[in-house]
């Protein structure tokens, strides 16, 4: 990954992260959002609002702070639903 230069905005410079991490996803592959589901560091999601995103942290916590084309979105992930509960 290129360094960012000092004149870049963040907006720019998580756009072209955006661009790097993305280029080789194809969208039909990722799975779709769910807080029920765990997911793992580099996965492709789809989330119903935000679009594909890509998972950039996991946290112990039962978190993920993930890449939208938007810029980052923390979302919840393991939380068992009423079903299983």
């Amino acid at each position: 990954m290129a360094e960012p230069s000092s004149a870049e905005s963040p907006r720019a410079v998580l756009r072209k992260l955006w661009d790097e991490l993305t280029d080789a996803v194809d969208a039909r592959y990722a799975r779709v959002y769910n807080t029920a589901h765990e997911y793992e560091l580099d996965e492709a999601i789809l989330h119903k609002r935000l679009g594909m995103g890509i998972v950039h942290e996991v946290s112990d916590s039962g978190t993920m702070r993930v890449l939208f084309r938007t810029g980052f979105e923390e979302l919840e992930m393991g939380i068992p639903s009423d079903d299983e509960a």
